[in-house]
């Protein structure tokens, strides 16, 4: 299971902690609305989180459509992103 730990944003800077459950190693998270993908790399943090940081233009806007989110590994392996509840 991979999933969206938290976001934190500044200065129209997204940055998405992303904690891989199976110990995969990633590459990217991957954006997909209406047949067209966007993709953006991962960097793995001293945390062991993978951080994806991400302008707001280039995913927005969001009004009026939808997306699917994934995560893809070294080889290219899709994974659905989950996201993570604290209580």
């Amino acid at each position: 299971m991979v999933s969206l730990e938290s976001i934190l944003t500044s200065n129209s800077i997204l940055s998405l902690f992303i904690h891989s459950y199976d110990k995969k190693d990633l590459k990217t998270i991957n954006f997909i609305r209406d047949n067209q993908t966007f993709d953006f790399p991962l960097q793995q943090n001293k945390d062991g989180f993978y951080v994806a940081e991400i302008r707001a233009k280039d995913i927005l806007p969001l009004k009026g459509s939808s997306f699917s989110i994934f995560v893809a590994d070294q080889v290219g392996m899709l994974t659905p992103l989950q996201y993570a509840v604290h209580h």
